[in-house]
C-alpha cells in the first residue's frame, strides 16, 4: 500500500471527487443501509480511505453486450 491508498477524504472532499453527483445525505443512507463504499470513524468522524473509494469505484463497473 502506498501513501495515496493511505490518504483519508472527508465527506465534503468524497462529494467534491464525484462533482457532487454523490450528495452527503446519500453518503449518510448508504452507511445507515450498509451500502456505498467502505468507511471509518475518527473520533467520531466520518472518513473515507481513497484505497477504499477506488475498490467500490471498480465494483461499480458494468459491461455492456457486445
Amino acid at each position: 500500500m502506498n501513501a495515496m491508498d493511505d490518504k483519508k477524504l472527508t465527506v465534503a472532499e468524497v462529494v467534491a471527487r464525484y462533482n457532487g453527483a454523490i450528495k452527503p445525505a446519500t453518503l449518510a443512507n448508504w452507511r445507515t443501509a450498509n451500502k456505498g463504499p467502505a468507511y471509518i470513524k475518527i473520533g467520531g468522524r466520518v472518513m473515507y480511505r481513497l484505497s477504499d473509494l477506488v475498490a467500490w469505484e471498480n465494483s461499480q463497473v458494468r459491461e455492456t453486450g457486445r
